[in-house]
């Protein structure tokens, strides 16, 4: 488990959703202050997590998979 020189620990997680936004599975994508990845051919069906827990603290923020248009 990593955590950094002030005591913060990443978790990251790829979260596959359905058509309706739901949460279908669970994937520990990685940990630490950085993460790289391969996104999914089915962009539009994952969403990407990461947990900040810091004490007893716990933060988390999920964003969607979005394609980008520029190359």
């Amino acid at each position: 488990m990593y955590t950094d020189e002030v005591g913060i620990r990443f978790e990251w997680y790829m979260l596959r959703i359905d058509q309706y936004d739901s949460t279908m599975s669970v994937k520990i994508a990685g940990e630490g202050t950085s993460l790289e990845l391969i996104i999914p051919a089915e962009q539009q069906y994952y969403n990407l997590s990461v947990k900040v827990v810091m004490d007893k603290k716990v933060k988390m923020v999920t964003a969607k998979m979005r394609r980008s248009n520029s190359v």
